[in-house]
């Protein structure tokens, strides 16, 4: 929702920007839906939210590291 809100306030001048944010986001919510869906029945729930988190931490570093080098 956020980042159509910014599109179109005319944040995205260059569209490339928007497409190589918005598809990889969610081309890889679908691939986590269906594969946390799958281990749903194998795996006990509170590994999965510990793994998602994991998970979740580790993009979060990598983002702001990234935004950190670049300043």
């Amino acid at each position: 929702m956020g980042v159509i809100k910014y599109a179109s306030r005319g944040a995205f001048a260059d569209r490339a920007a928007l497409s190589n944010t918005v598809a990889p986001m969610g081309i890889g919510s679908v691939i986590g839906a269906v594969a946390g869906g799958l281990l749903v029945g194998v795996i006990p729930p509170t590994v999965l939210k510990f793994t998602l988190g994991v998970i979740l931490n580790i993009s979060a570093f990598r983002v702001f590291r990234k935004t950190k080098s670049q300043d």
